[in-house]
């Protein structure tokens, strides 16, 4: 299988991942410095109501995203300038293998 770069090709969208590091001591989630990966972002059921639309994201990494880490997209890619459908919350995170070990992440969101 190739290396994920292989497949940079087909990624020609951005998201911009602030990680979950933990809670703070009043119980609030902490995030560290963002991270912008090259990604394929596919969307499934879109509609103007954000609860009824779902993203599915093809992560040009194999590293692990925190599902309580926060996300961001793009207007250009969401079409809308509003908070909740540019930061959707991620609903599952997967790390896929390939014949070598890890190969690339999905975010479903």
């Amino acid at each position: 299988m190739r290396p994920i770069s292989g497949y940079f090709h087909l990624m020609a969208n951005t998201l911009t991942v602030y990680p979950f590091t933990g809670y703070d001591v009043f119980s609030k989630p902490q995030y560290g410095a963002p991270v912008v990966y090259k990604c394929r972002l596919v969307g499934k059921g879109l509609s103007k109501r954000p609860e009824l639309g779902a993203w599915t994201a093809y992560l040009g990494t194999n590293n692990y995203i925190h599902p309580l880490s926060q996300v961001w997209l793009s207007t250009s890619d969401t079409g809308s300038t509003e908070a909740i459908l540019n930061s959707p919350p991620i609903k599952s995170s997967i790390r896929m293998s390939g014949t070598d070990g890890w190969h690339h992440t999905v975010l479903h969101l």
